[in-house]
């Protein structure tokens, strides 16, 4: 995770913090910190989160978002 270098919009998971995705809203390069924002599937409360250590993140590349989608549409039937 060393070389990760997070960009607006990438879609994340933050250590400690259970299966919740977040998107990247800011980047702080001079910091190493990032401000965040929850995704949500459906109607639920939108929680913004400043100053995260980009160190703290784990990075969803698109299969690992694509598997989720699906997942989630077979379990929901």
């Amino acid at each position: 995770m060393a070389k990760y270098f997070p960009k607006e919009h990438d879609t994340v998971l933050w250590k400690h913090h259970g299966s919740t995705r977040y998107a990247i809203l800011k980047v702080d390069a001079s910091n190493k910190t990032v401000d965040l924002q929850t995704i949500t599937s459906g109607p639920g409360v939108i929680q913004y989160e400043g100053r995260v250590p980009w160190a703290e993140l784990s990075y969803l590349d698109e299969s690992q978002n694509a598997l989720r989608v699906v997942r989630e549409a077979t379990t929901e039937q």
